[in-house]
């Protein structure tokens, strides 16, 4: 009994010993993980590996910029290189165009369809302010040269060899539309030409008249501007003038 007391009495010293020691003994240090298989990356790794990364990322970057940056000037200089081109075909087109309008002969009514056998009619546009009216004869155009004095004239008379200073409003005939006037600009605006070189019909009815005279005539299409017409007055169209004689020199 006395022996089995002392035993559990040792037992129990030693217990406390032992709970005494490891309560006021410092904790032993986990040792660290060594590299190796089997061991994860350290703090110092993934800082590095992150650097690298974020490098890559700014090289890329940088490339990017660059590359935009070239193609942006490509782009701008590829823009004025094309204008340039654009420009000078442009020129040298109207050059040409001019160059053409310049040595090529006047253009004629050629586009404008025959008047050929169509009739005339009446005057269908307003008389200009001062102007004479013109009666147009309806009906089938004239053939040969029609002249009708509306008042006679007692000056000077008028030869094919004369220059002669008129006034006049002249009609088409299949049309009745105003071609020509001395009276546009709302008086009248005398004009004068050397009766041989005018239309072969104005000259024919004009030539036998006297200042102060005023006469109708009539101009078949073959004596006016034939089949080549002229401006607005398309090809083979017959003509209607009044035309008053202001002056003639011989």
């Amino acid at each position: 009994m006395d022996s089995d007391t002392e035993d559990q009495s040792s037992d129990d010293e030693l217990i406390e010993e032992s709970a005494s020691t490891a309560l006021i003994a410092p904790a032993s240090p986990t040792p660290a993980s060594s590299g190796g298989s089997g061991g994860g990356p350290t703090d110092d790794e993934d800082l590095e590996d992150w650097e690298l990364v974020l490098a890559k990322v700014a090289r890329d970057t940088a490339t990017t910029k660059i590359l935009v940056a070239v193609l942006l000037v490509v782009v701008v200089v590829g823009s004025l290189v094309f204008g340039f081109l654009v420009r000078n075909d442009n020129s040298s087109t109207k050059s040409a165009s001019t160059t053409t309008s310049t040595t090529s002969p006047a253009s004629t009514a050629t586009t404008l369809e025959s008047s050929a056998g169509k009739p005339c009619v009446a005057l269908s546009d307003p008389l200009p302010a001062g102007a004479p009216t013109v009666d147009v004869a309806v009906g089938p155009p004239p053939t040969s040269l029609v002249t009708k004095d509306i008042k006679e004239g007692t000056g000077a008379e008028v030869t094919s060899a004369s220059t002669v200073t008129v006034n006049y409003v002249g009609v088409a005939c299949s049309t009745g539309k105003i071609f020509d006037s001395s009276y546009a600009t709302g008086k009248a605006v005398p004009v004068s030409f050397p009766v041989a070189q005018v239309i072969p019909g104005f000259g024919k009815g004009v030539t036998g008249m006297k200042v102060g005279g005023v006469r109708l005539i009539g101009i078949p299409g073959d004596q006016a501007y034939g089949a080549q017409g002229q401006g607005t007055i398309a090809p083979d169209e017959a003509l209607w003038f009044v035309v008053e004689v202001t002056a003639v020199t011989p």
